[in-house]
């Protein structure tokens, strides 16, 4: 039965995984795992002065010589940016996932005394585990080719407990995601915990990167991101009504970041270049987000008609490769950016990892707008 889980655990959990080509050497890491904390430097002794932060005067001198303090910013710039970026995530999580906890204590043992119950299991499974029947046989062999490659040649009916298990699962995270949205409106609940104030990363965006919105719209938000990551699909809503409440003032930009265990998502991709080819890349998109499950050649090309591409043209373009590199492109600037999961947001280069909820999204466009 599924127990007492953060909002953190189920609203910021992101698809991880190696990506599919050879990576490019990181400038460090901007995940949280191995955050370091920052030390405060003693004061200089008084005399000449440096500020390596500032990139005034010397940090260090000889006979004919010495290294600036810009020298050495530029040398490890990047390195401090990106742990100074770790540490406030990390300090972000911490309090965001103990507050989580804490209001969901007081919101379930609300609900627990409301109705008469005798704790919070009982609430659960009444809410969650109840509501959840098994997955039909269709349900299971259509989440089959996604997970497929997991077993090792394992054959459907080998691995059917431990992928019913899995669906069983991840249905009750849904339900428990609902139930936690359900409580929340009912009791008005207000979390005014501010995003910490990150240093922006700058991420080059290409003419050629799919993108919504006006070029220059006074946010961008940069989305590494596949086609077969359940999280990827997750946050669409949020990013939607982002577009709904700040109209002309958001601007989105799609990198691929396909994993390796998703053997997929780079024909998906690929196809999604495709329909942009004929107007259709973010149509495409959308149906490819929504129909994770099925995703084969035929899946594809039944999409292609359902959008009413023309057939002989999509299908040139699946089979010329010409977007390969396009892809191995993105992959390649987002392993520098030391992503390791995706969906991974840059808004206005500021780090945003996992399907956060709309809030967190909000919270750093009204910042950047200055409102």
């Amino acid at each position: 039965m599924l127990r007492l889980l953060s909002l953190a655990t189920l609203s910021t959990l992101a698809c991880s995984g190696e990506p599919t080509t050879p990576s490019a050497p990181t400038l460090g890491r901007v995940t949280v795992d191995d955050a370091l904390p920052v030390r405060t430097s003693p004061p200089a002794p008084s005399g000449d002065r440096s500020d390596a932060a500032t990139g005034e005067g010397a940090v260090a001198t000889w006979k004919g010589g010495n290294i600036s303090a810009a020298q050495l910013h530029d040398h490890v710039g990047d390195e401090l940016r990106n742990r100074e970026i770790r540490y406030l995530l990390e300090r972000y999580e911490v309090q965001s996932r103990a507050l989580d906890v804490l209001v969901m204590e007081h919101l379930l043992q609300s609900e627990v005394e409301r109705r008469g119950l005798t704790d919070v299991n009982a609430l659960l499974r009444a809410e969650v585990d109840d509501r959840v029947p098994e997955p039909t046989d269709e349900e299971v062999e259509a989440f089959w080719p996604v997970v497929e490659r997991q077993f090792r040649g394992a054959t459907l009916e080998e691995a059917r407990p431990i992928v019913v298990s899995q669906l069983v699962r991840r249905a009750r995270e849904r339900r428990y995601a609902e139930f936690v949205e359900e409580l929340k409106a009912a009791s008005d609940l207000q979390i005014v915990l501010p995003y910490p104030d990150l240093p922006p990363v700058p991420v080059p965006v290409e003419a050629h990167d799919p993108s919504r919105g006006p070029d220059d719209a006074a946010v961008t938000i940069v989305q590494f991101a596949e086609y077969q990551c359940y999280y990827c699909n997750k946050v669409k809503p949020s990013i939607e009504r982002l577009f709904e409440e700040y109209p002309g003032q958001i601007r989105l930009v799609w990198k691929d970041y396909p994993l390796s265990n998703h053997g997929r998502a780079i024909p998906a991709s690929i196809a999604a270049h495709c329909a942009g080819e004929q107007g259709r890349y973010w149509e495409m998109s959308g149906v490819l987000l929504a129909n994770q499950h099925a995703m084969s050649d035929a899946d594809i090309a039944g999409y292609a008609r359902e959008l009413g591409l023309s057939p002989e043209p999509f299908q040139t373009c699946m089979g010329s490769g010409r977007y390969e590199p396009l892809v191995v492109e993105d992959q390649r600037l987002g392993k520098s950016l030391g992503i390791e999961a995706t969906p991974t947001f840059f808004v206005n280069g500021v780090l945003v990892s996992g399907a956060q909820p709309y809030e967190r999204f909000q919270s750093i466009v009204e910042r950047e707008l200055g409102h």
